[in-house]
Parts: C-alpha cells; structure tokens; sequence
C-alpha cells in the first residue's frame, strides 16, 4: 500500500521538476512544441506624428478657423475661431464646452420664418410644430450657401446669411440661408 502511494508522488515530482527545470526538456522530449517569436513592428514615428490632431481636425471640418498660438513656456496650443469672431481653445470645442455666440432668435426673421416653412412642407406638418433652436449668422463661402445643388455652378463669392437650427419631435434640422430667406439649403 505504500508502495502505491508513493508511484503516484514520484510521478508529480518528477513532472513538477521537469516543470521547473524549464521548458526545453518538454520541447526536447515532443511534449511541448517549438516556441515562435512574433515580432509586431512598432508604428514609424513620422506616421504618428503625421496624423491630425482631432480637436484641430473637428474644429476645420465643422467650417471654423484654426489659429495655433505659443504660450509663453513654448508650448502650442491650438485656438479655433468661430465666424462671428469668437475664439475657444480647441479642445474645450471639441468637448463642447464653448462654440460659437449663438445669434438670438429674432421674431420675424425672415431668414428663419422660410426655413421653418421650408421644413413644415418637407415633413407634411404644420409650421407651429416646428421649434427654433438657434440663428447664426455666418458668411458662405460661394452663392450656393455651401451646399450646391446636383449640376448647380457656384460662385466662389462670400454670401452673408445664417445657419438655422429648428426642431421636430425629438429631430434637429440645420438650414444655410442667405440674409433674406430666399435661398435655403437643407
């Protein structure tokens, strides 16, 4: 009976030295297969540093300026500034802690009054459903608000106007308009 209790010790110590004593006896026996070394190269650093920054990124692609400045320590940062004149650190625009000045609504614009109209016959409702969330004004870049139209030639020439916010249900709608509410863009 001892003589069976130990077999099955002897046989845990001897796999628990080979254990121990490394992978290679395992490897040399076939009991362990042959070990590869992956190699993963490392990103080049012209490719990281060649990417854009997003917070200059979203504050160009949403139409604004961006201005990189130096503080006095040497360090940059980056400013975007906004149509009506107002400026946000980048970042704190990109987390939407600042923007630009919204105009406040004004009763009767014309501008906003056709956009609102403009939607009420896209949506087959009725105009009083329709909510302005904001008015600002803002210079397009060419004759066609920025939003040229299938086979349209636009003019490279600024056009003052606004952009129109409204709000449907729980949908919000952005509108180019030029000062008068004669051209509308969705």
């Amino acid at each position: 009976m001892k003589n069976q209790m130990r077999r099955p010790t002897r046989y845990l110590l001897a796999v628990l030295g080979l254990v121990l004593s490394g992978c290679t006896v395992l490897q040399e026996w076939g009991l362990l297969g042959p070990i590869h070394t992956i190699y993963v190269p490392r990103p080049d650093e012209n490719e990281i540093l060649n990417e854009p920054n997003p917070a200059s990124k979203n504050c160009e692609q949403n139409g604004y300026q961006l201005e990189i400045r130096t503080a006095g320590d040497g360090s940059q940062y980056g400013v975007c500034i906004f149509s009506d004149g107002t400026e946000c650190e980048e970042w704190a625009y990109l987390r939407g802690e600042c923007g630009p000045t919204p105009v406040a609504p004004v009763v009767g614009n014309q501008a906003s009054e056709a956009a609102r109209i403009r939607l009420a016959e896209v949506l087959g409702i009725d105009a009083s459903e329709i909510g302005l969330i904001s008015v600002e004004k803002i210079n397009w870049q060419d004759n066609c608000l920025e939003f040229p139209l299938e086979g349209e030639t636009c003019w490279m020439v600024v056009t003052p106007g606004y952009r129109v916010v409204l709000i449907a249900g729980i949908s919000l709608y952005a509108f180019h308009t030029d000062l008068t509410g004669e051209v509308i863009r969705p």
